[in-house]
């Protein structure tokens, strides 16, 4: 229950991305604009829920659960880390379908499940379930490879400016795993209210971290909504 946040995210995203793709898909240069604003936006939810389940996983087994659900753990962090990389594919089926090519979606799809399929069986056998879920993240990298490829040559789109969209996420979340690291050393998690606590706080430095350096390296997002805030506190 943990990984539906990082399911549901992106699909709410994507229901209002949709006919937005839909309305800007003879103007290229507009709809590169749109897809970086709901890559970035998409990442700043997604990618530090994510890594706070990927650092916590034991914690939140032993909390929520019980000390007997612990193998479910490392589990527990693929299923995070995929969840995260299928996010992508989410806001890329809008992409395609908005641009009249749906039939990405099932090339994505498709790629992901083959991949899956081939790896199930030795990676269980090798590693148990740990292996299992790791089958679920490397299919979904390689669908997002997929993924990828189309959205920069659909866009026009280069490497640089969708790494750009994801900076100040990536920046922020690097501040809370080094936050989070020296927490986990010094706290003993072993309570609900303890380990939410941790996450709020780890919350608010995220945001703090994400404002900043959106503001800094003036993001599409930052640019769009600082604007129309200041002119309604005006």
């Amino acid at each position: 229950t943990s990984i539906i946040p990082l399911r549901e995210i992106p699909r709410g995203i994507t229901d209002v991305a949709f006919p937005m793709y839909s309305r800007l898909q003879t103007d290229v240069k507009v709809m590169r604009k749109a897809f970086l604003s709901v890559i970035e936006f998409t990442t700043s939810l997604s990618l530090p829920l994510a890594v706070v389940i990927f650092l916590f996983a034991e914690d939140i087994v032993t909390v929520v659960l019980g000390e007997k659900w612990m193998p479910a753990a490392p589990a527990m962090r693929y299923l995070a880390l995929a969840g995260f990389v299928n996010g992508f594919g989410n806001t890329g089926g809008a992409l395609f379908n908005g641009v009249g090519k749906p039939w990405m979606n099932m090339q994505f799809s498709l790629v992901r499940a083959v991949t899956m399929i081939a790896l199930v069986y030795p990676m269980t056998l090798a590693f148990g379930l740990e292996g299992a879920a790791s089958t679920v993240l490397i299919g979904s990298i390689a669908g997002f490879i997929l993924y990828l490829y189309h959205s920069l040559r659909i866009l026009s789109l280069s490497m640089w400016a969708f790494l750009k969209a994801l900076a100040p996420a990536l920046i922020a979340t690097s501040v809370i795993v080094a936050a989070s690291l020296g927490v986990r050393q010094q706290a003993d998690i072993r309570s609900l209210q303890a380990l939410l606590g941790i996450m709020a706080l780890a919350g608010l430095l995220y945001l703090a971290v994400y404002l900043l350096t959106s503001w800094r390296m003036k993001s599409l997002l930052f640019s769009q909504f600082a604007p129309r805030f200041m002119g309604i506190k005006g």
